[in-house]
């Protein structure tokens, strides 16, 4: 009784442990699929990735000019 309760509860870690590797492996490829799905679109659309860094880029000195001027 003991023996099969232990090996039924090895099975049922092994089989979690087996989902697990699972789920972490299918993260994996939907992480690696939007990653170059990102990098992808970086490289087709030039000109709007340049203005949208060069608009972060304006913002971000117009804030440290503001506070520079403030101090």
């Amino acid at each position: 009784m003991v023996r099969e309760f232990l090996s039924i509860t090895a099975f049922r870690i092994f089989d979690l442990s087996k989902k697990i590797d699972n789920y972490f492996q299918m993260f994996l490829r939907l992480f690696k699929e939007g990653f170059l799905f990102a990098v992808n679109s970086i490289i087709v659309n030039k000109l709007r990735t340049f203005l949208s860094l060069f608009g972060i880029t304006i913002g971000i000195f117009s804030i440290i000019s503001v506070f520079t001027v403030l101090d």
